[in-house]
C-alpha cells in the first residue's frame, strides 16, 4: 500500500486503511469539515466532532478522498442529516446530503477494525459516493 499524506489520501475500494492512513483521514476530516460547513452555510455545533446545524437540521459533515464515508452509529443516532463532501480535486468537493433515516437504510457495516466493538460487531456504517449521488441531494457551492 502506498504511503498516504494528510489531505491527499485516495484509496480504491480494494485498498484498506491501516492505522497511519486512518489517522491521516481523521486529520483531513477534522481540517476540512469546518471548511465544508462554511461552503454550505452551516454552523458548527462542536469542536470535537463535525456536527453542524444546516437548514435547521443537525447534520454530520463527513469528508472523503475515497469512494465513501463512514458515520458511527452513535453520531447517526444524534443527527437528522449526513453531508458528504467528496474531494476529487482539492478545495472543490462534490457535496451531497442524505437524511439520517435514508443513510441507515442504505449503509453497509464498516469493515474497519477501528469501527468494531470488543465483540467484533460494527460500530459504524459506510455509504458510497454512488449511493449519495443516487439517493441524496447535490449541494451546489458557488
Amino acid at each position: 500500500m502506498r504511503e498516504p499524506t494528510a489531505g491527499n489520501t485516495r484509496y480504491t475500494k480494494h485498498e484498506e486503511q491501516d492505522q497511519s492512513s486512518g489517522a491521516a483521514g481523521n486529520d483531513f476530516g477534522r481540517e476540512m469539515g469546518p471548511k465544508v460547513a462554511v461552503m454550505i452555510g452551516a454552523k458548527m455545533l462542536s469542536t470535537s466532532s463535525n456536527v453542524a446545524l444546516h437548514r435547521g437540521k443537525v447534520t454530520a459533515i463527513k469528508t472523503a478522498n475515497t469512494d465513501g464515508v463512514v458515520v458511527t452509529y452513535s453520531i447517526l443516532a444524534k443527527v437528522e442529516m449526513v453531508c458528504a463532501a467528496f474531494f476529487k480535486t482539492p478545495k472543490r468537493p462534490e457535496i451531497y446530503l442524505l437524511s439520517a433515516e435514508q443513510y441507515r437504510k442504505v449503509m453497509k457495516p464498516s469493515q474497519s477494525r477501528s469501527h468494531k466493538d470488543r465483540a467484533g460487531k460494527p460500530t459504524a456504517g459506510r455509504v458510497t459516493e454512488a449511493i449519495f449521488k443516487r439517493h441524496g441531494e447535490r449541494v451546489i457551492v458557488t
